[in-house]
Protein backbone atom coordinates (compact mmCIF):
# COMPACT_ATOMS: atom_id res chain seq x y z
CA UNK A 1 0.00 0.00 0.00
CA UNK A 2 2.93 2.33 0.68
CA UNK A 3 4.22 1.80 -2.97
CA UNK A 4 0.46 2.73 -4.22
CA UNK A 5 0.63 5.79 -2.19
CA UNK A 6 3.53 6.69 -3.92
CA UNK A 7 2.40 6.51 -6.65
CA UNK A 8 0.52 10.17 -6.50
CA UNK A 9 -2.51 8.03 -8.12
CA UNK A 10 -4.43 7.77 -4.68
CA UNK A 11 -5.83 10.44 -2.26
CA UNK A 12 -4.13 10.09 0.99
CA UNK A 13 -8.02 10.09 2.66
CA UNK A 14 -8.34 7.40 6.05
CA UNK A 15 -11.60 5.26 5.74
CA UNK A 16 -13.81 5.46 8.85
CA UNK A 17 -14.41 1.66 8.80
CA UNK A 18 -11.03 1.03 8.81
CA UNK A 19 -10.11 3.36 11.73
CA UNK A 20 -12.80 1.66 13.99
CA UNK A 21 -11.91 -1.26 12.99
CA UNK A 22 -8.15 -0.46 13.91
CA UNK A 23 -9.15 0.90 17.47
CA UNK A 24 -10.63 -2.17 17.95
CA UNK A 25 -8.07 -4.69 16.68
CA UNK A 26 -4.88 -3.55 16.67
CA UNK A 27 -5.03 -3.60 13.05
CA UNK A 28 -7.01 -2.69 9.77
CA UNK A 29 -9.48 -5.62 9.62
CA UNK A 30 -9.82 -6.60 5.83
CA UNK A 31 -10.38 -6.36 2.84
CA UNK A 32 -10.57 -2.21 4.02
CA UNK A 33 -7.67 -0.57 4.55
CA UNK A 34 -6.46 2.41 6.38
CA UNK A 35 -6.74 4.22 2.99
CA UNK A 36 -10.21 4.97 1.39
CA UNK A 37 -10.56 3.74 -2.26
CA UNK A 38 -7.37 0.78 -1.57
CA UNK A 39 -8.67 -2.88 -0.90
CA UNK A 40 -7.03 -5.83 0.30
CA UNK A 41 -7.41 -9.12 -1.66
CA UNK A 42 -8.67 -11.61 1.26
CA UNK A 43 -6.83 -14.86 1.69
CA UNK A 44 -7.68 -17.71 -0.21
CA UNK A 45 -9.25 -15.23 -3.02
CA UNK A 46 -8.60 -14.69 -6.85
CA UNK A 47 -9.87 -11.86 -9.06
CA UNK A 48 -9.35 -11.50 -12.62
CA UNK A 49 -8.22 -8.42 -13.96
CA UNK A 50 -9.49 -7.72 -17.76
CA UNK A 51 -7.19 -6.22 -20.96
CA UNK A 52 -9.13 -2.88 -20.31
CA UNK A 53 -8.40 -2.42 -16.67
CA UNK A 54 -11.91 -3.72 -15.04
CA UNK A 55 -11.67 -6.26 -12.19
CA UNK A 56 -14.51 -8.66 -11.34
CA UNK A 57 -15.37 -9.18 -8.14
CA UNK A 58 -12.83 -11.17 -5.46
CA UNK A 59 -13.70 -15.01 -5.65
CA UNK A 60 -12.72 -17.82 -2.69
CA UNK A 61 -10.96 -20.64 -4.03
CA UNK A 62 -10.83 -22.56 -1.06
CA UNK A 63 -11.73 -22.10 3.16
CA UNK A 64 -10.63 -23.84 5.94
CA UNK A 65 -12.83 -27.17 5.80
CA UNK A 66 -14.54 -27.03 9.59
CA UNK A 67 -18.00 -29.24 10.21
CA UNK A 68 -20.96 -29.45 12.41
CA UNK A 69 -19.80 -31.18 15.64
CA UNK A 70 -22.02 -33.83 14.26
CA UNK A 71 -19.52 -34.68 11.31
CA UNK A 72 -16.31 -34.21 12.92
CA UNK A 73 -13.71 -36.63 12.69
CA UNK A 74 -12.72 -37.85 16.71
CA UNK A 75 -9.60 -38.33 18.14
CA UNK A 76 -7.83 -41.26 18.05
CA UNK A 77 -4.55 -43.67 17.83
CA UNK A 78 -4.31 -43.56 14.30
CA UNK A 79 -5.23 -39.68 13.74
CA UNK A 80 -2.55 -38.72 15.96
CA UNK A 81 -0.10 -40.63 14.00
CA UNK A 82 -1.41 -39.54 10.66
CA UNK A 83 -1.11 -35.76 12.17
CA UNK A 84 2.65 -36.53 13.26
CA UNK A 85 3.44 -38.37 9.54
CA UNK A 86 1.92 -35.12 7.98
CA UNK A 87 3.65 -32.60 9.87
CA UNK A 88 7.38 -34.29 8.95
CA UNK A 89 6.34 -34.65 5.29
CA UNK A 90 5.48 -31.03 5.57
CA UNK A 91 8.63 -29.47 7.32
CA UNK A 92 10.79 -31.51 5.61
CA UNK A 93 9.41 -29.84 1.91
CA UNK A 94 9.76 -26.00 4.07
CA UNK A 95 14.00 -27.53 4.74
CA UNK A 96 13.90 -26.90 0.97
CA UNK A 97 16.91 -24.16 0.39
CA UNK A 98 19.26 -22.65 -1.66
CA UNK A 99 20.70 -20.15 1.10
CA UNK A 100 21.06 -20.67 4.42
CA UNK A 101 17.84 -21.30 6.85
CA UNK A 102 16.96 -21.28 10.59
CA UNK A 103 13.85 -21.30 12.66
CA UNK A 104 12.27 -18.61 15.33
CA UNK A 105 12.50 -20.39 18.71
CA UNK A 106 10.35 -19.00 21.15
CA UNK A 107 10.13 -21.93 23.72
CA UNK A 108 6.54 -22.23 23.51
CA UNK A 109 5.23 -25.55 22.09
CA UNK A 110 4.43 -24.49 18.30
CA UNK A 111 7.78 -23.44 17.62
CA UNK A 112 9.46 -25.85 19.72
CA UNK A 113 7.53 -28.38 17.44
CA UNK A 114 9.13 -26.94 14.31
CA UNK A 115 12.45 -27.34 15.47
CA UNK A 116 12.01 -30.70 16.83
CA UNK A 117 10.87 -32.09 13.75
CA UNK A 118 13.41 -30.24 11.78
CA UNK A 119 16.23 -31.99 13.75
CA UNK A 120 14.49 -35.40 12.74
CA UNK A 121 14.08 -34.75 9.06
CA UNK A 122 17.40 -33.02 8.41
CA UNK A 123 19.92 -32.75 11.81
CA UNK A 124 22.51 -30.88 10.16
CA UNK A 125 20.45 -27.82 9.10
CA UNK A 126 19.14 -26.27 12.57
CA UNK A 127 19.97 -23.47 13.51
CA UNK A 128 17.75 -21.31 16.15
CA UNK A 129 17.06 -18.04 16.98
CA UNK A 130 15.00 -16.22 20.15
CA UNK A 131 14.35 -13.28 21.43
CA UNK A 132 15.32 -12.16 25.10
CA UNK A 133 14.77 -9.38 27.89
CA UNK A 134 16.07 -8.64 30.82
CA UNK A 135 13.32 -8.22 32.39
CA UNK A 136 12.28 -12.42 33.47
CA UNK A 137 8.67 -12.30 33.99
CA UNK A 138 8.91 -11.77 30.00
CA UNK A 139 11.80 -14.12 29.06
CA UNK A 140 11.10 -17.38 27.92
CA UNK A 141 15.26 -18.05 27.61
CA UNK A 142 15.28 -21.32 29.51
CA UNK A 143 12.72 -22.96 27.89
CA UNK A 144 14.48 -21.50 24.33
CA UNK A 145 18.05 -23.06 25.48
CA UNK A 146 16.52 -26.07 27.00
CA UNK A 147 14.82 -26.88 23.19
CA UNK A 148 18.13 -25.80 21.77
CA UNK A 149 20.07 -28.09 23.88
CA UNK A 150 17.57 -31.16 23.45
CA UNK A 151 17.90 -30.66 19.47
CA UNK A 152 21.61 -29.92 19.30
CA UNK A 153 20.66 -26.72 17.67
CA UNK A 154 23.35 -23.55 16.98
CA UNK A 155 21.51 -21.25 19.11
CA UNK A 156 21.62 -17.50 18.83
CA UNK A 157 20.02 -14.86 21.30
CA UNK A 158 19.02 -11.48 20.72
CA UNK A 159 18.28 -9.28 24.10
CA UNK A 160 15.90 -6.51 23.31
CA UNK A 161 15.80 -3.74 26.10
CA UNK A 162 14.12 -0.14 25.97
CA UNK A 163 17.40 1.34 24.47
CA UNK A 164 17.81 -1.00 21.47
CA UNK A 165 14.09 -0.23 20.91
CA UNK A 166 14.55 3.00 20.92
CA UNK A 167 17.41 2.70 18.17
CA UNK A 168 15.20 1.20 15.39
CA UNK A 169 11.67 1.81 16.53
CA UNK A 170 11.14 4.66 13.92
CA UNK A 171 12.62 2.30 10.92
CA UNK A 172 10.18 -0.55 12.28
CA UNK A 173 6.66 2.13 12.53
CA UNK A 174 8.15 2.61 9.00
CA UNK A 175 8.96 -0.76 7.32
CA UNK A 176 4.71 -1.20 8.39
CA UNK A 177 2.63 -1.38 5.66
CA UNK A 178 -0.49 -0.52 7.61
CA UNK A 179 -0.45 0.57 10.76
CA UNK A 180 -0.29 -2.28 13.25
CA UNK A 181 -0.03 -2.54 17.25
CA UNK A 182 1.73 -6.15 16.85
CA UNK A 183 4.20 -5.36 14.37
CA UNK A 184 7.36 -4.27 16.04
CA UNK A 185 7.84 -8.31 17.56
CA UNK A 186 9.24 -9.43 14.49
CA UNK A 187 11.20 -6.65 13.41
CA UNK A 188 13.80 -7.52 16.22
CA UNK A 189 14.29 -11.06 15.57
CA UNK A 190 14.36 -10.52 11.82
CA UNK A 191 16.75 -7.84 12.18
CA UNK A 192 19.31 -10.42 14.32
CA UNK A 193 18.46 -13.20 11.83
CA UNK A 194 19.85 -11.18 8.70
CA UNK A 195 22.52 -9.86 10.47
CA UNK A 196 23.56 -13.88 11.01
CA UNK A 197 23.19 -14.37 6.87
CA UNK A 198 20.30 -16.28 7.71
CA UNK A 199 17.51 -15.33 4.85
CA UNK A 200 14.70 -18.24 5.00
CA UNK A 201 13.30 -19.13 8.64
CA UNK A 202 10.16 -21.55 9.96
CA UNK A 203 7.94 -20.05 12.74
CA UNK A 204 4.95 -21.93 14.64
CA UNK A 205 2.74 -19.72 13.60
CA UNK A 206 -1.08 -20.80 13.00
CA UNK A 207 -0.36 -23.63 15.87
CA UNK A 208 -2.35 -21.40 18.04
CA UNK A 209 -4.91 -20.62 16.09
CA UNK A 210 -5.76 -24.57 14.58
CA UNK A 211 -5.16 -26.29 18.02
CA UNK A 212 -6.94 -24.07 20.32
CA UNK A 213 -3.66 -22.33 22.08
CA UNK A 214 -5.54 -19.14 23.18
CA UNK A 215 -7.41 -18.90 26.36
CA UNK A 216 -10.69 -17.62 24.20
CA UNK A 217 -10.89 -21.18 23.27
CA UNK A 218 -11.71 -22.42 26.69
CA UNK A 219 -13.95 -18.92 27.52
CA UNK A 220 -16.32 -18.69 24.62
CA UNK A 221 -16.86 -22.75 25.95
CA UNK A 222 -17.72 -21.60 29.06
CA UNK A 223 -19.51 -18.71 27.61
CA UNK A 224 -21.79 -21.01 25.06
CA UNK A 225 -23.95 -22.68 27.91
CA UNK A 226 -24.84 -18.84 28.98
CA UNK A 227 -25.59 -17.74 25.65
CA UNK A 228 -28.17 -20.64 25.29
CA UNK A 229 -30.01 -19.20 28.49
CA UNK A 230 -29.50 -15.76 27.79
CA UNK A 231 -30.86 -15.70 24.01
CA UNK A 232 -34.63 -15.14 24.79
CA UNK A 233 -33.47 -12.31 27.40
CA UNK A 234 -34.79 -8.88 26.61
CA UNK A 235 -31.99 -6.40 25.43
CA UNK A 236 -33.45 -3.81 28.15
CA UNK A 237 -32.39 -7.25 30.84
CA UNK A 238 -29.24 -6.97 29.63
CA UNK A 239 -28.23 -3.28 28.89
CA UNK A 240 -29.16 -2.98 32.53
CA UNK A 241 -26.59 -5.90 34.06
CA UNK A 242 -24.13 -4.37 31.30
CA UNK A 243 -24.68 -0.71 33.06
CA UNK A 244 -24.70 -2.24 36.74
CA UNK A 245 -21.27 -3.82 35.69
CA UNK A 246 -19.89 -0.91 34.18
CA UNK A 247 -18.93 0.00 38.05
CA UNK A 248 -15.98 -2.92 38.55
CA UNK A 249 -14.22 -1.30 35.35
CA UNK A 250 -12.42 0.99 38.32
CA UNK A 251 -11.30 -2.34 39.67
CA UNK A 252 -8.94 -3.58 36.93
CA UNK A 253 -8.33 -4.13 33.77
CA UNK A 254 -9.77 -7.30 34.03
CA UNK A 255 -13.13 -6.01 34.30
CA UNK A 256 -12.96 -3.80 31.47
CA UNK A 257 -14.42 -5.87 29.61
CA UNK A 258 -16.97 -6.94 31.36
CA UNK A 259 -20.40 -4.57 30.14
CA UNK A 260 -19.61 -5.16 26.61
CA UNK A 261 -19.31 -9.39 27.15
CA UNK A 262 -23.01 -8.80 28.86
CA UNK A 263 -24.13 -7.29 25.60
CA UNK A 264 -22.80 -9.07 23.32
CA UNK A 265 -23.64 -12.42 25.44
CA UNK A 266 -26.45 -13.49 22.68
CA UNK A 267 -23.43 -14.44 20.01
CA UNK A 268 -21.09 -16.56 20.13
CA UNK A 269 -19.45 -14.04 16.95
CA UNK A 270 -20.15 -10.73 19.20
CA UNK A 271 -18.60 -12.53 22.52
CA UNK A 272 -15.87 -13.45 20.38
CA UNK A 273 -14.87 -9.99 19.28
CA UNK A 274 -15.54 -8.52 22.35
CA UNK A 275 -12.87 -10.97 24.08
CA UNK A 276 -10.35 -9.47 21.17
CA UNK A 277 -10.28 -5.94 21.40
CA UNK A 278 -7.79 -3.89 22.61
CA UNK A 279 -9.86 -0.54 22.97
CA UNK A 280 -13.20 -0.84 24.27
CA UNK A 281 -16.52 0.33 23.03
CA UNK A 282 -16.36 2.95 25.55
CA UNK A 283 -13.13 3.98 24.36
CA UNK A 284 -14.39 3.85 21.23
CA UNK A 285 -17.01 5.71 21.88
CA UNK A 286 -14.92 8.77 23.76
CA UNK A 287 -11.98 9.05 20.57
CA UNK A 288 -14.81 8.72 18.09
CA UNK A 289 -18.17 10.31 19.13
CA UNK A 290 -21.26 9.48 17.76
CA UNK A 291 -21.82 11.83 15.02
CA UNK A 292 -18.43 11.03 13.43
CA UNK A 293 -17.92 7.24 14.08
CA UNK A 294 -18.67 5.01 10.85
CA UNK A 295 -22.36 3.31 10.77
CA UNK A 296 -20.91 0.63 8.65
CA UNK A 297 -19.23 -1.05 12.15
CA UNK A 298 -20.65 -4.20 14.10
CA UNK A 299 -18.52 -4.69 17.36
CA UNK A 300 -15.74 -2.66 15.83
CA UNK A 301 -15.85 -4.97 12.33
CA UNK A 302 -17.28 -3.66 9.04
CA UNK A 303 -20.97 -4.64 8.60
CA UNK A 304 -20.32 -7.00 5.84
CA UNK A 305 -17.48 -8.74 7.44
CA UNK A 306 -19.61 -9.43 10.62
CA UNK A 307 -22.19 -11.14 8.65
CA UNK A 308 -19.95 -13.00 6.49
CA UNK A 309 -17.95 -14.50 9.68
CA UNK A 310 -21.35 -15.44 11.72
CA UNK A 311 -22.51 -17.14 9.33
CA UNK A 312 -19.31 -19.22 8.53
CA UNK A 313 -19.46 -20.63 12.15
CA UNK A 314 -23.34 -20.71 12.38
CA UNK A 315 -23.51 -24.62 13.99
CA UNK A 316 -19.83 -25.18 14.79
CA UNK A 317 -18.47 -26.21 18.24
CA UNK A 318 -17.57 -22.97 20.39
CA UNK A 319 -13.99 -24.69 19.93
CA UNK A 320 -14.05 -24.48 16.01
CA UNK A 321 -15.77 -21.23 15.88
CA UNK A 322 -12.85 -19.63 17.68
CA UNK A 323 -10.55 -21.26 15.27
CA UNK A 324 -12.21 -20.24 12.15
CA UNK A 325 -12.86 -16.63 13.67
CA UNK A 326 -8.85 -16.43 14.65
CA UNK A 327 -8.05 -17.46 11.26
CA UNK A 328 -9.99 -14.87 9.76
CA UNK A 329 -9.17 -12.02 12.06
CA UNK A 330 -6.45 -11.94 13.48
CA UNK A 331 -3.62 -14.54 12.00
CA UNK A 332 -4.95 -12.79 8.56
CA UNK A 333 -5.12 -9.33 9.75
CA UNK A 334 -1.68 -9.29 12.41
CA UNK A 335 0.23 -11.78 12.61
CA UNK A 336 0.72 -12.51 9.07
CA UNK A 337 0.59 -9.38 7.72
CA UNK A 338 2.89 -8.32 10.13
CA UNK A 339 5.16 -10.93 9.83
CA UNK A 340 5.64 -10.29 6.55
CA UNK A 341 5.94 -6.91 6.33
CA UNK A 342 8.47 -7.24 8.88
CA UNK A 343 10.28 -10.20 7.72
CA UNK A 344 10.55 -8.42 4.28
CA UNK A 345 12.13 -5.36 5.86
CA UNK A 346 15.04 -7.47 6.57
CA UNK A 347 14.73 -9.27 3.33
CA UNK A 348 13.53 -12.21 5.23
CA UNK A 349 11.47 -15.43 3.79
CA UNK A 350 9.67 -16.40 6.58
CA UNK A 351 7.95 -19.77 6.18
CA UNK A 352 4.83 -21.22 8.04
CA UNK A 353 4.91 -24.89 7.88
CA UNK A 354 1.35 -25.26 10.46
CA UNK A 355 -0.38 -22.96 7.57
CA UNK A 356 0.23 -25.33 4.87
CA UNK A 357 -2.84 -26.08 3.49
CA UNK A 358 -2.51 -29.95 4.08
CA UNK A 359 -2.48 -29.27 7.59
CA UNK A 360 -4.81 -26.88 8.05
CA UNK A 361 -6.85 -29.40 5.63
CA UNK A 362 -6.31 -32.03 8.54
CA UNK A 363 -6.96 -30.47 11.64
CA UNK A 364 -9.97 -28.25 10.73
CA UNK A 365 -12.42 -31.17 10.70
CA UNK A 366 -11.28 -32.59 14.11
CA UNK A 367 -14.24 -32.55 16.92
CA UNK A 368 -13.88 -29.35 18.92
CA UNK A 369 -13.81 -30.79 22.38
CA UNK A 370 -10.94 -33.52 21.66
CA UNK A 371 -8.63 -29.68 20.93
CA UNK A 372 -8.85 -29.33 24.85
CA UNK A 373 -7.66 -31.13 27.60
CA UNK A 374 -7.72 -30.30 31.21
CA UNK A 375 -4.24 -32.34 31.43
CA UNK A 376 -2.48 -31.07 28.32
CA UNK A 377 -2.35 -27.80 26.49
CA UNK A 378 -3.11 -28.40 22.43
CA UNK A 379 -3.47 -32.24 23.17
CA UNK A 380 -3.60 -33.59 19.36
CA UNK A 381 -0.05 -31.57 18.52
CA UNK A 382 1.69 -32.75 22.06
CA UNK A 383 0.59 -36.57 22.11
CA UNK A 384 1.52 -36.77 18.43
CA UNK A 385 4.88 -35.42 19.24
CA UNK A 386 5.50 -35.92 23.69
CA UNK A 387 8.56 -38.08 22.55
CA UNK A 388 10.39 -35.27 20.98
CA UNK A 389 9.31 -32.12 23.54
CA UNK A 390 10.64 -31.91 26.85
CA UNK A 391 8.40 -32.09 29.54
CA UNK A 392 9.17 -28.33 30.63
CA UNK A 393 7.96 -27.16 27.37
CA UNK A 394 3.90 -28.13 27.88
CA UNK A 395 3.54 -28.19 31.42
CA UNK A 396 4.07 -24.49 31.94
CA UNK A 397 1.83 -22.05 31.33
CA UNK A 398 1.76 -19.85 27.84
CA UNK A 399 3.23 -17.14 28.20
CA UNK A 400 3.08 -15.44 24.72
CA UNK A 401 6.14 -13.22 22.19
CA UNK A 402 5.72 -9.59 23.83
CA UNK A 403 7.60 -7.10 25.08
CA UNK A 404 7.89 -5.48 28.23
CA UNK A 405 5.43 -2.38 27.11
CA UNK A 406 3.77 -1.93 30.27
CA UNK A 407 6.96 -1.10 31.83
CA UNK A 408 8.93 0.28 28.95
CA UNK A 409 6.48 2.91 28.00
CA UNK A 410 6.57 4.36 31.52
CA UNK A 411 10.56 4.75 31.66
CA UNK A 412 12.83 4.88 28.73
CA UNK A 413 9.96 4.86 25.82
CA UNK A 414 8.04 7.71 27.91
CA UNK A 415 9.56 11.09 26.06
CA UNK A 416 9.09 9.33 22.43
CA UNK A 417 5.47 8.62 23.05
CA UNK A 418 4.36 11.59 25.29
CA UNK A 419 5.65 13.99 22.17
CA UNK A 420 3.02 11.95 20.53
CA UNK A 421 0.16 11.61 22.75
CA UNK A 422 0.58 14.25 25.44
CA UNK A 423 -0.98 16.87 23.19
CA UNK A 424 -4.64 17.88 22.51
CA UNK A 425 -4.28 17.82 18.90
CA UNK A 426 -2.94 14.58 18.70
CA UNK A 427 -5.86 12.63 16.59
CA UNK A 428 -7.51 15.25 15.62
CA UNK A 429 -6.49 15.35 11.61
CA UNK A 430 -8.12 11.62 11.81
CA UNK A 431 -11.05 12.44 13.12
CA UNK A 432 -10.68 11.49 16.74
CA UNK A 433 -12.04 13.61 19.44
CA UNK A 434 -10.27 16.76 20.54
CA UNK A 435 -8.09 15.64 23.82
CA UNK A 436 -8.80 12.29 24.27
CA UNK A 437 -5.70 10.75 23.02
CA UNK A 438 -3.89 12.76 25.66
CA UNK A 439 -6.02 11.90 28.17
CA UNK A 440 -6.29 8.04 27.85
CA UNK A 441 -2.37 8.78 27.77
CA UNK A 442 -2.30 10.36 31.30
CA UNK A 443 -4.92 7.69 32.08
CA UNK A 444 -2.55 5.10 31.52
CA UNK A 445 0.20 6.77 33.63
CA UNK A 446 -1.96 7.05 37.18
CA UNK A 447 -2.02 3.36 36.76
CA UNK A 448 -6.60 3.17 35.67
CA UNK A 449 -7.49 0.71 33.84
CA UNK A 450 -6.32 1.93 30.69
CA UNK A 451 -4.20 -0.90 28.74
CA UNK A 452 -0.65 -0.34 27.62
CA UNK A 453 -2.01 -1.54 24.14
CA UNK A 454 -4.86 1.51 24.39
CA UNK A 455 -1.74 3.75 23.92
CA UNK A 456 0.75 1.85 22.16
CA UNK A 457 -1.64 1.26 19.43
CA UNK A 458 -2.74 5.07 19.46
CA UNK A 459 0.93 5.96 18.76
CA UNK A 460 1.30 3.86 16.09
CA UNK A 461 -1.59 5.13 14.40
CA UNK A 462 -0.73 8.79 14.51
CA UNK A 463 3.00 8.13 13.77
CA UNK A 464 2.14 5.44 10.55
CA UNK A 465 -0.63 8.30 9.71
CA UNK A 466 1.83 11.58 9.83
CA UNK A 467 4.39 9.78 7.95
CA UNK A 468 2.40 8.90 5.08
CA UNK A 469 0.24 12.19 4.85
CA UNK A 470 -2.74 9.95 5.38
CA UNK A 471 -5.81 12.12 6.98
CA UNK A 472 -9.63 12.07 7.43
CA UNK A 473 -11.49 13.36 4.36
CA UNK A 474 -11.86 17.09 4.66
CA UNK A 475 -15.28 17.21 4.30
CA UNK A 476 -16.15 14.69 7.53
CA UNK A 477 -18.56 15.96 10.13
CA UNK A 478 -15.80 15.96 12.35
CA UNK A 479 -12.98 17.42 10.91
CA UNK A 480 -15.07 20.16 9.09
CA UNK A 481 -16.13 21.03 12.77
CA UNK A 482 -12.74 21.13 14.48
CA UNK A 483 -11.30 23.40 11.53
CA UNK A 484 -14.05 25.96 11.97
CA UNK A 485 -12.83 26.06 15.53
CA UNK A 486 -9.36 26.51 15.12
CA UNK A 487 -10.12 29.05 12.32
CA UNK A 488 -12.16 30.85 14.82
CA UNK A 489 -9.82 30.82 17.16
Amino acid sequence: MRALLETGLIRRELDPVALESYLAYGAVQGPRTMVRGIRSLPPAHYLVVEADGSCGPARSYWTPPFVPESQAVPLDDSLLRNFRGLLEQVISEHLCSDVPLGAFLSGGIDSSSVVALMRCVAPDRVHTFSVTFNEESHSEAAYSRLMAKRVGSTHEEICVNEETLLGWLPEAVSALDQPSADGVNVYAISQAVRAAGVTVVLTGQGGDELLAGYSRSRRLSALSGLQTMLRFAPDSVLDAAAAAASVFKRYGRQCRKLPDLLRASKSSLSSYLVLCQVMTEGVRERLLPRHGRAEECRFGLPASLYEELGAAIDGLHPVNQVSHLDIATYLANTLLRDGDSMSMAHGIEVRVPFLDRRVMDFLAPVSGPDKLSRSLPKPLLVRALMDLLPEPIYQRRKQGFMFPWERWLRHRLFPTIAAVLDNRDCGVQLGLAEGECQKLWRAFLSGSAVSWATVWSLFVLVSWCSRHGVQCCADSPRVSEQFSMKTAD
